[in-house]
């Protein structure tokens, strides 16, 4: 699967934020930089839509814990148990993947699809459309003349 990633990523004292992202490893370093915790992955998603509904799903299944914006007040089995929840509500599929695994995905996403061969119509197709033509050019004819 290549799309989007959701993810649950804790900061060592409680708090889980739920978000989503095209890269998940560059969006840890950025809010790493802005945190004195040490930020780590509890879980990373893989779905091929944009994540966007995943994360608003979840996040509303968690609204009464929230702490501020993204970050919830609960452990990280609840915090990963809402997106997996929100996924299946939404019909959405996802796939877990480690941390590892992110580039290689990411790679295969920005890699151009191969072109579906052209598809040629079937024979008989072929002698329909020319008798059709045939005849309707007959018709016309007996008409004009």
């Amino acid at each position: 699967m290549t799309g989007s990633f959701v993810y649950v990523i804790s900061n060592g004292i409680g708090g889980h934020k739920i978000g989503q992202s095209t890269n998940p490893i560059q969006r840890i370093s950025d809010l790493q930089t802005g945190s004195a915790q040490e930020l780590k992955f509890a879980y990373i998603g893989v779905t091929p839509g944009t994540g966007f509904n995943v994360e608003g799903a979840a996040h509303d299944l968690l609204d009464q814990r929230r702490i501020h914006n993204e970050w919830f007040a609960v452990p990280a089995s609840i915090a990963i148990g809402a997106v997996i929840e929100a996924a299946q509500r939404l019909g959405e599929p996802i796939q877990q993947v480690s941390p590892e695994m992110v580039p290689q995905i990411i790679h295969l996403a920005n890699q151009p699809g191969e072109a579906a061969p052209a598809r040629r119509a079937p024979l008989w197709l072929w002698w329909f459309f020319w008798l059709s033509a045939a005849f309707l050019a007959g018709v016309i004819a007996l008409v004009v003349f």
